[in-house]
């Protein structure tokens, strides 16, 4: 296995499973990595123990950063050989929902021009402002 750190997109909502013979709970996400190819890679992220509730907070959409061992698997399908990967979560970080950009109710609207230019005036004025030191810096 090989410590890696990826990054990516999550192509759906992460889920949470049971280990085979009655074993504890996992959860698994799975990341879009982008190779600089037309094809992203698909990673399997896994969390056990601690770091299962990270991985199951996983969301279609979310920016996804994750560090761990990386096991990688070649198979035949049809259409040739097909390549996996799995990362065993040990940190991982899901930074926000993609939607959020483009939902204009989610964000602030920049200020205007005017209230702008006054903060700077105000900012980078000679004028001592009422919590300045009483000496020159």
């Amino acid at each position: 296995m090989l410590e890696a750190h990826i990054a990516g997109r999550a192509i759906r909502d992460a889920e949470i499973k049971k280990a085979a013979n009655g074993g504890s709970q996992y959860a698994v996400a799975f990341i879009a990595v982008s190779m600089g190819s037309a094809d992203d890679v698909i990673v399997r992220c896994l969390g056990f123990k601690q770091n299962a509730e990270a991985v199951a907070s996983i969301r279609k959409g979310q920016t996804v950063s994750a560090l761990g061992k990386l096991e990688l698997s070649i198979w035949d399908a049809e259409g040739g050989p097909r390549i996996g990967a799995t990362l065993l979560a040990t940190n991982i970080l899901a930074a926000r929902t993609a939607g959020a950009r483009n939902n204009p109710t989610s964000r602030k609207a920049p200020p205007k021009r005017e209230e702008a230019q006054r903060t700077m005036d105000r900012a980078y004025s000679n004028q001592p402002r009422e919590n300045d030191p009483p000496w020159n810096p």
